[in-house]
């Protein structure tokens, strides 16, 4: 294979291999593209002779993405076809086969973080970084090194005390109450600091987690008060759980409309829009909520004691199906209680909950769900039969009329009613038999107060 060279060929005189079992999603060839854009084609496509792709099929699309002409190539014009074949598994296989240092890699991963550097280039999302440190951390908390810088403690009456001032060489060393500003005009004796290490707040516990849409595992103590830490993954949570409660809220739309008075049937569609809004970012799928969050938030601000999210007003309000032109002025915020702290080399969010937090019992309701899929099923069955009516459907598969009707109604369930029930967070009183025993309100919003969810 002496001689191989690295020749630019246009994209077009490329074909992919026809049996290529390799798949790459679009997501996957947006961060081939992202890297290309910051680190270059650094490895070229390997094609046969007639430009076929053996290797590099990602990559040539991300080139196409990127609105590239050309791509760097070898052909590997010693192969036979069949070992052509062969080397195509082999390529995406063996390097399939690697492992990972655990601890490095949290290393490398962390100080990418600490440079500022967009660590999703690496193809690790925001979620994994924070996974990868955060079981790196849990599971050497001391460092790996800790036993190297281990002091020795020396037996004997302490030779400092508050308020003594160390002189080494030109640096200085105070034994006192880093809170106290007395204690630091003494320590820079009248001098000013070009850059501050600080690690605020101090001694303070941090050991609580959160998993899913608010799940408590373990609530930790804040300064005497209930907290949740919230890793960065859930943060996109947070946001979309903070603003369907937002949405969801009675105050809203007269807040919004910046009018004395709405006509009811402008509210009622406006109320029925919030409805769907908040139940996309409840449980909608990723690309949906993906997309409402593009268009509804304009930035997500982190500060000290706070997260605040700024949406875009005339969005919301053509969403919402109010005029826009009613709805100048102040930005529209939702705001989250929160507050940064540090933990080792990393920072979380604490989320304060509420003063009774404890991790919720799940009573999950056989009965519940099965009536749940049944009314799936006959939603299914109706949709599939569009000019049939529900006596005729009833009457052809055996069904009772009155009981078809019912489930059919079931079906059209608040989306969050339905996954609280999945998961076994609906109120205690809520059964089957209740659920089915009284007409349903069409309206999400009744369906919440009547089963008890509001």
């Amino acid at each position: 294979m002496s001689g191989t060279q690295v020749i630019e060929r246009a994209i077009t005189t490329l074909r992919p291999y026809a049996r290529n079992a390799r798949t790459h999603s679009k997501k996957q060839v947006s961060q081939i593209a992202a890297s290309i854009e910051r680190f270059g084609f650094t490895n070229p496509v390997l094609i046969s002779d007639d430009g076929e792709i053996i290797a590099g099929h990602g990559r040539v699309e991300a080139a196409k993405l990127l609105k590239w002409k050309t791509v760097p190539t070898i052909a590997l014009s010693h192969l036979s076809e069949t070992e052509r074949r062969a080397y195509v598994l082999a390529d995406n296989k063996l390097a399939l086969n690697a492992g990972w240092d655990k601890e490095i890699l949290a290393i490398e991963l962390q100080a990418l973080v600490d440079l500022e550097f967009d660590v999703e280039l690496t193809g690790f999302s925001l979620a994994e970084v924070d996974f990868v440190i955060d079981e790196a951390e849990e599971a050497d908390p001391d460092g790996r090194d800790a036993a190297d810088d281990a002091v020795e403690i020396a037996i004997g009456p302490a030779v400092s005390r508050k308020g003594d001032i160390w002189l080494l060489g030109r640096h200085r060393l105070l034994c006192g109450d880093a809170r106290s500003a007395v204690d630091f005009e003494a320590l820079m004796d009248g001098g000013r600091a070009d850059l501050v290490f600080t690690d605020p707040p101090y001694n303070v516990k941090i050991d609580g987690n959160v998993c899913g849409l608010g799940s408590v595992t373990r609530p930790d103590q804040l300064d005497g008060t209930r907290a949740w830490r919230v890793s960065a993954h859930d943060l996109e949570q947070l946001v979309c759980s903070s603003i369907a409660e937002w949405l969801l809220d009675p105050q809203l739309l007269p807040e919004l409309s910046g009018l004395d008075t709405i006509e009811a049937a402008q509210l009622r569609t406006a109320n029925e829009k919030a409805n769907l809004l908040a139940a996309t970012l409840q449980t909608g799928s990723i690309i949906l909520k993906a997309e409402l969050l593009g268009t509804l938030v304009g930035q997500v601000g982190l500060h000290e004691d706070r997260i605040e999210v700024a949406l875009e007003r005339e969005e919301l309000a053509r969403r919402l199906m109010l005029d826009p032109s009613d709805h100048s002025g102040e930005a529209l915020v939702v705001t989250i209680p929160a507050i940064r702290i540090r933990r080792g080399h990393q920072l979380r969010l604490i989320i304060p909950g509420p003063g009774n937090a404890q991790k919720k019992v799940v009573r999950r309701d056989g009965k519940l769900v099965a009536l749940l899929a049944e009314a799936h099923r006959a939603r299914q069955l109706v949709l599939a039969n569009p000019t049939s009516s529900l006596a005729s459907l009833a009457h052809e598969h055996g069904r009772c009329r009155t009981r078809l009707g019912k489930l059919v109604a079931l079906s059209c369930l608040a989306p969050d009613i339905v996954t609280a029930i999945v998961e076994g967070r609906q109120p205690e009183q809520l059964t089957a038999s209740r659920l089915t025993s009284h007409p349903l309100p069409l309206s999400w919003t009744d369906q919440r107060r009547e089963l008890g969810f509001s």
